[in-house]
């Protein structure tokens, strides 16, 4: 049993009564309201006082990783992007636009009409680099290509 102070006693009897339909609604609903007070929300990770937490609320999204590889294999422009698949438009204009405001990328016109971008690397950007290498070498050496993926 366990106890918890300043409940009521209706509430601490149900935590010592068998599990009873009553007691074990009563406990559901803490447990969730436990849940949500306890756990983090995405949107809150970078003010979170963990680094991994805060890098992740920035480089965590799905896709945002790829779209920094192609970076550093030189993509700039969105179409380049956009060719490597799998995302849609909105979804990359979304995860670029994150890139650049917390300042991983920079944007530069180069057009005007019609109006195009390109994205380069940041010193900031830079600094992710070796985190990606260390993530290919693992994915190398922990996850082999299945032959399936290699002959299509």
């Amino acid at each position: 049993m366990f106890l918890i102070r300043n409940w009521p006693k209706r509430q601490e009897f149900a935590l010592k009564a068998p599990n009873t339909p009553a007691r074990l609604a009563f406990l559901s609903g803490t447990f969730r309201k436990v849940r949500y007070t306890c756990g983090m929300k995405w949107s809150e990770l970078n003010d979170n006082w963990c680094p991994v937490a805060r890098t992740l609320s920035v480089v965590g999204d799905r896709w945002t990783l790829l779209i920094l590889r192609d970076c550093y294999l030189g993509k700039t422009k969105f179409e380049e992007f956009a060719q490597s698949g799998g995302m849609t438009r909105h979804i990359l204009a979304d995860r670029l636009k994150r890139l650049v405001e917390v300042g991983i990328l920079e944007r530069n016109a180069y057009s005007t009409a019609p109006k195009r971008y390109d994205y380069v690397l940041t010193a900031k950007g830079e600094e992710l680099r070796p985190a990606l290498t260390i993530m290919k070498e693992w994915g190398k050496k922990n996850l082999p290509i299945r032959r399936a993926a290699i002959e299509s």
